[in-house]
């Protein structure tokens, strides 16, 4: 059974992230979102940066979005497949009305390329 509150699609937007320490250090990373929601992400980095569970972000997001705050709430896996590669599910902490606004239309939008995809497969 899906628990999920918020409808999830597939997507590869390249973004930029910061881990933050409880010390307040920073770092910074490149990773890939592969699926959003209006509430969170799934984010792969090639990145040895500890991102336990609980630990804030901020995330430069596509599409007009900008930098949103959140917070890892699974850490998925690092490195099963031999590469340094780890995943996470993260959550947004706090998003704008105009934030929102990018979000829900990014991810329409790719939603709506995935529905093309597929359906031109079909012809």
């Amino acid at each position: 059974m899906n628990r999920r509150r918020h409808v999830r699609v597939d997507c590869e937007w390249p973004v930029t992230a910061v881990g933050i320490e409880l010390t307040g250090r920073e770092t910074q990373f490149d990773a890939t979102v592969r699926n959003a929601s209006t509430s969170g992400l799934f984010l792969e980095a090639e990145v040895a940066a500890n991102l336990a569970v609980d630990k804030p972000l901020r995330i430069a997001l596509p599409g007009g979005v900008g930098e949103v705050e959140a917070i890892v709430r699974r850490f998925l896996e690092h490195g099963s497949d031999g590469s340094n590669l780890t995943r996470w599910g993260v959550e947004f902490t706090e998003l704008t009305l105009a934030q929102r606004a990018h979000l829900a239309r990014l991810i329409f939008t790719a939603a709506r390329h995935a529905a093309d995809a597929e359906a031109a497969q079909a012809a």
